[in-house]
């Protein structure tokens, strides 16, 4: 907040600033406005701060095998088909899921990858495809109760600044939110400067995101062997010459 206030100059007599001081009525709701916004931010990028994993056990059996009878889990519950039940039901903290599993519920199986749907469930019964719509998992049901897992990120409860030497557990986020902070700021006044800190936030995020890209982009490499078995062609000269 003190970078925030510095930003939009508020800082002529205090480093608490004045209009944009911890006490204003609106601080608060400018600072969590530009927290939210992170937090999307982070998910769309897929940095892994706000990741999480649930296991929901018990998920009811599918009605029937008709497609036209999909099984759902959402926030407030789940479904068979036809039937619906309050439990088990996704995590309020999710934003959008990341990798599903699942399994058959009561044993110690191995888990089943998933893969997301592109365009809604197909036309033909495939367990391993689900489709994340309305907020809600949809999927063709099996034959037994299910058990998921599921990577998700995971949004975070609002700021407060009832403590003022509180911290936001991102890494590395001073510089992008107290840029959005300040961008929001200017923006609800009119300000010329609100489209340069819109900017200059978004650069902030783009550098801090770079080191999951990087992550995400790495391989492995093998240098290829000189000795004549590990080449793909045969050597133009004679072995020895």
């Amino acid at each position: 907040m003190n970078l925030a206030r510095v930003r939009v100059n508020d800082t002529a007599f205090s480093i608490a600033g004045d209009l944009l001081s911890d006490d204003k009525p609106d601080t608060v709701t400018l600072l969590n406005a530009a927290y939210r916004w992170l937090q999307r931010k982070m998910a769309n990028a897929g940095i892994e701060t706000y990741i999480q994993e649930a296991f929901l056990t018990g998920l009811p059996a599918a009605a029937s095998q008709d497609l036209v009878n999909q099984c759902f889990v959402s926030w407030t519950g789940c479904g068979d088909g036809l039937n619906e039940y309050i439990a088990p039901a996704l995590p309020l903290d999710l934003i959008l899921p990341l990798s599903v599993w699942f399994r058959q519920s009561g044993t110690l199986d191995t888990y089943t990858p998933m893969r997301q749907a592109e365009n809604g469930l197909p036309t033909v019964l495939d367990h391993c495809v689900y489709d994340y719509r309305t907020d809600g998992l949809f999927f063709y049901g099996n034959t037994f109760l299910t058990d998921l897992r599921i990577r998700y990120s995971a949004v975070r409860s609002d700021l407060s600044l009832t403590v003022p030497a509180a911290q936001v557990p991102i890494m590395f986020c001073q510089d992008v939110l107290s840029a959005r902070v300040a961008y929001e700021f200017c923006n609800k006044r009119g300000a010329a400067a609100a489209p340069v800190l819109e900017a200059m936030a978004e650069k902030a995020f783009d550098t801090m995101s770079m080191s999951t890209g990087r992550r995400k982009q790495r391989m492995s490499i093998r240098r290829m062997p000189y000795s004549g078995r590990g080449r793909l062609h045969a050597a133009p000269w004679p072995v020895g010459a």
